[in-house]
């Protein structure tokens, strides 16, 4: 951190307690502080690095001698340009201003990981440094914006988005395996589903085309039939080989997610990631694999409850719970909403469901066939 002008006074605290001119503290609660003349105009120039803190001095000199004004208006300038990627008709001040905060809110994340030279922390503890010209990336909250933000950041940039689907090969490269919901160089594993094989793929189908491609594939095919061992305890799809004996994630320990065990909520994410895997494999002319996991994506229909009409958690027997076990297939959701997410084959699920939601009685209702879609 460098100031416009010199400091009179300096120290820390730890606590309630502060040391006037002490250089150094280091507990939980402790800081520290520096004074200026009062009523002085003061210009406060920062910056960080993962990798070092000659890394944190070179990024601030990267940014150059300019003044506060100046880099307030290069940056007014840089967001103008990005917004303007769209634009919209109307008048209304308020639409205009919640459709244009909305879209700045969807270039927020993720963040550049890389030093201004291009170097970076990997995600097997050592200094990579990305290709010139290119971004390494951090903080994926795949979960959350595989459906929509990956979609809309490829179409409007597919430059940066094709630098996001890179990281993350990067990161798979230097780790074993893709990392669900990545912070920083490590892989949290949030939540249900392998979300970061959706998020690649729509990134790639909106317009993201310069990212290594194949090796991106290889490595969601390996997570998903070999589990995706990464570092530090981290799998992919925990209880793969239970779920491809089976045909889907019965309600068992091997399943338990953030909210609880969800072996169904599970089966019916990754046949919507096992589906993206077809196409991508498709478009990358592997039809083989294309048609392997265009036969996966359907494990959701082994989940359908003939006697209730919905699609229900299934026990390691094969049997449906009843009762209030009979309603979990998600933590995030309820049963009603939860039976529509295969997005990946309406049509089938509509020839599923819809004699089950006829007035025909329990016992007419059509039996499972299965994972083969209908």
């Amino acid at each position: 951190m460098k100031f416009s002008r010199p400091f009179t006074s300096y120290g820390t605290w730890d606590g309630d307690a502060v040391y006037p001119g002490a250089g150094d503290a280091d507990s939980i609660d402790s800081g520290g502080y520096v004074e200026f003349p009062a009523g002085s105009v003061l210009e406060a120039r920062t910056a960080i690095s993962y990798v070092s803190v000659d890394g944190a001095r070179a990024n601030l000199a990267a940014e150059g001698g300019r003044s506060f004004d100046e880099v307030r208006a290069a940056a007014l300038a840089q967001w103008n340009a990005a917004l303007a990627r769209i634009t919209v008709a109307g008048t209304d001040s308020g639409d205009l201003q919640t459709f244009y905060t909305s879209l700045y809110r969807t270039l927020l994340h993720p963040n550049t990981f890389n030093d201004a030279d291009g170097r970076y922390i990997g995600f097997d503890g050592n200094i990579h440094t990305v290709a010139q010209g290119h971004t390494q990336y951090a903080n994926f909250s795949d979960w959350d914006t595989y459906r929509c933000l990956a979609a809309l950041q490829a179409l409007l940039f597919p430059a940066q988005a094709s630098d996001m689907a890179q990281s993350l090969v990067n990161d798979a490269e230097q780790s074993g395996s893709l990392p669900r919901w990545a912070l920083a160089n490590s892989a949290t594993g949030e939540m249900t589903g392998d979300n970061v094989v959706p998020l690649i793929v729509n990134l790639y189908t909106f317009g993201a085309r310069d990212f290594d491609v194949k090796t991106a594939l290889r490595y969601m095919v390996s997570g998903a039939t070999q589990g995706g061992v990464g570092r530090g305890g981290y799998v992919e799809r925990p209880g793969i080989t239970t779920y491809l004996e089976r045909g889907y994630a019965p309600q068992t320990n091997e399943f338990r997610a953030d909210h609880n065990i969800v072996g169904a909520s599970i089966t019916l994410e990754w046949s919507v990631d096992d589906f993206t895997i077809s196409r991508f494999a498709d478009a990358l002319g592997d039809t083989v694999t294309a048609a392997e996991f265009q036969n996966r994506a359907q494990y959701w229909q082994n989940l359908f409850n003939p006697a209730t009409g919905y699609l229900s958690p299934r026990n390691a027997d094969g049997a449906f719970p009843s009762g209030p076990a009979s309603w979990r297939l998600s933590g995030a959701s309820a049963r009603t909403d939860t039976t529509r997410a295969t997005p990946s084959n309406t049509c089938g699920w509509c020839r599923r469901m819809s004699p089950a939601w006829s007035p025909l009685s329990a016992a007419a209702r059509p039996r499972p066939t299965g994972s083969t879609a209908s």
